[in-house]
């Protein structure tokens, strides 16, 4: 018996180690709690210590999905709201499956900024009319366009679009 509740306390705490049980926003959930799953999955990186509030879940994917939602999304075009809609999910999704709750601070930092090209890409970022772009590209505040991983991630996307892709 001892043996056999070993390996189940081993066993659950591996379970607990991979992708948050968090739930990615969708339908009602975008508008009304975009920012629901970052504040869930924080609970769950670093050890189950989270990063907090400079960390990318609180301080990036939270502050971004409630801004791009609450703010940029009532201004934008109906191509617009469905770019935000599809990047969100997308961004949700790519954490969800990318990031493992026994990765550091910044692993799961690095994690959540290289899924930002592909899902802003295959979101539809360069078919949208300027009208919507600007909005989009100016909500990033500039200590945070001067995150390196951010940076880079606006250039692949930048360039991308130039090229067409």
């Amino acid at each position: 018996m001892p043996t056999f509740w070993v390996l189940s306390s081993a066993l659950g705490a591996c379970a607990e180690v991979k992708a948050p049980a968090c739930t990615v926003a969708d339908g009602a959930a975008l508008l009304d709690d975009p920012g629901g799953f970052y504040r869930c999955a924080d609970g769950y990186v670093n050890g189950r210590k989270g990063c907090g509030e400079q960390g990318y879940p609180l301080g990036y994917g939270l502050k971004y999905a409630e801004r791009f939602m609450w703010e940029i999304y009532p201004d934008v075009s109906e191509a617009g709201q469905v770019f935000l809609s599809r990047n969100l999910v997308c961004l949700q999704t790519a954490f969800k499956d990318g990031v493992d709750g026994a990765m550091s601070c910044d692993e799961v930092s690095k994690a959540g900024f290289a899924a930002h090209p592909g899902c802003y890409l295959d979101s539809g970022i360069c078919d949208l009319p300027f009208a919507d772009k600007a909005p989009i590209f100016l909500a990033v505040d500039a200590q945070d366009l001067a995150h390196p991983a951010q940076a880079g991630a606006i250039e692949r996307i930048i360039e991308a679009c130039a090229a067409g892709d």
